[in-house]
C-alpha cells in the first residue's frame, strides 16, 4: 500500500505484513525509473563530454552507473572525478575485461529502474533526450524499447550527417514481417541512447561473443515477438571516429564475420518462415556485402584484409 501524507511531500510504503514502513521522497522514487548505464574501455577522450552531456539533460531525476571495463587510460578516474561531485553517478569497475556486451549484461543485472539507457562512451546525448524519449514511453506502454533519431558528428564534434527531425512516431509491430525486414534492411536502431524496459533487457541479454553485431542480433529477436518505437527527432549525437571499435572491426572484417553469423543462425532457425526465393535474395545480399568490402580493400591497398574478406565468400 502507499499513502501519501497530508503535506504530500512524503509517501510512506507499507509491507503487505503492516509492519514495515519506509519514508521515500517523491524525488526519489522519481529516480528509481531511469538508468543510464555507460559502458567505457579507453575512452578517456571523449568520456568528459559524453558525461557533460547527462549532466545537461533537463529531466534530472536520473541515475548513472560508469562500468570501466579495465581501461589502461584514466577513463575510471575521470568518471570517478564526476561521481565524487554528483550522487547520482556511480561508477562500478569490472573484475575482468568482460567486452562491451558482457559488460552491459552485468552492470544491467544489478540496476532495479524501470528504464535503462545504454549510452556509448564516445557519443552526445542532447539536452531533452531522456524527457522525450520518457513522453513516447508514456504513450506506448507496450513497448519494449524506444529509440531517436540521431545526428553524427567527426572526432571534433562537427557534423557530417543528420536524420530527418520530424517529429514523427513509428511503432513496429511484431512478427515475421517486422523480423524480416530487420534481417534485410539490417540493424534499424542505434543501441546508443536507446530506452529499453530493464525487466526486458534482463530476460534477453545481448550476446557477449558478438562483439559487433550483439545490438543487431537483439533486436532482431525482439522484433519477431515485441513492439518497439521509433522517435524520429534527432535526440543523441553519434561521434564516427578512427580509434574506435567500430572502424578497427572493419579493418579486420569483424563486422561481415559477425554479420554472417548472424544471418545463417537467424535463417537457420526460422527457416520455415521464410521461402527458397527469400532465402536467396538475403544470401545473395550477404555475398554483394561481402565482395564490396573486397572491392575497397584492395582499392585502398589493404591487400591482407582484402584477402581474409574474400575467404567468407568461399567459407560457410
Amino acid at each position: 500500500a502507499i499513502k501519501v501524507s497530508p503535506e504530500g511531500d512524503t509517501a510512506i510504503k507499507v509491507s503487505p505484513e503492516g509492519d514495515t514502513e519506509k519514508r521515500v521522497s517523491p524525488e526519489e522514487d522519481t529516480a528509481k525509473r531511469v538508468s543510464i548505464l555507460l559502458p567505457t574501455y579507453n575512452g578517456e577522450r571523449y568520456l568528459s563530454v559524453a558525461l557533460d552531456s547527462v549532466l545537461s539533460q533537463t529531466f534530472t531525476l536520473w541515475q548513472l552507473t560508469v562500468v570501466d571495463d579495465g581501461s589502461l587510460d584514466k577513463s575510471l578516474d575521470i568518471a570517478n572525478q564526476y561521481a565524487a561531485k554528483d550522487a547520482r553517478i556511480t561508477v562500478r569497475s569490472n573484475r575482468k575485461n568482460f567486452g562491451l556486451y558482457g559488460s552491459i549484461n552485468d552492470a544491467a543485472s544489478k540496476i532495479d529502474s524501470e528504464f535503462i539507457v545504454i549510452f556509448m562512451q564516445d557519443d552526445v546525448l542532447l539536452p531533452t533526450h531522456l524527457q522525450c524519449l520518457l513522453d513516447l514511453a508514456d504513450r506506448l506502454t507496450k513497448c519494449q524499447t524506444y529509440w531517436s533519431g540521431s545526428q553524427m558528428i567527426d572526432a571534433q564534434g562537427l557534423d557530417l550527417h543528420a536524420s530527418p527531425d520530424s517529429g514523427r512516431v513509428e511503432e513496429i509491430t511484431p512478427g515475421v514481417k517486422a523480423w524480416w525486414h530487420i534481417l534485410q534492411a539490417g540493424c534499424i536502431w542505434i543501441i546508443s541512447g536507446a530506452l529499453i524496459r530493464t525487466d526486458y533487457l534482463k530476460k534477453e541479454r545481448f550476446r557477449a561473443d558478438l562483439s559487433h553485431a550483439a545490438d543487431w542480433d537483439w533486436i532482431l529477436r525482439l522484433a519477431r515477438t515485441e513492439p518497439c518505437a521509433y522517435l524520429e527527432n534527432r535526440l543523441v549525437q553519434i561521434r564516427l571516429h578512427t580509434e574506435q571499435a567500430s572502424s578497427r572491426n572493419f579493418l579486420v572484417n569483424r563486422d561481415l564475420i559477425q554479420y554472417k553469423i548472424v544471418v545463417n543462425e537467424h535463417i537457420g532457425k526460422h527457416a520455415n518462415d521464410i521461402g527458397i526465393t527469400d532465402k536467396f535474395k538475403i544470401m545473395f545480399k550477404m555475398r554483394t556485402r561481402i565482395l564490396r568490402r573486397v572491392l575497397r580493400h584492395a582499392i585502398d591497398f589493404r591487400w591482407a584484409s582484402a584477402w581474409w574478406a574474400f575467404k567468407l565468400l568461399v567459407v560457410k
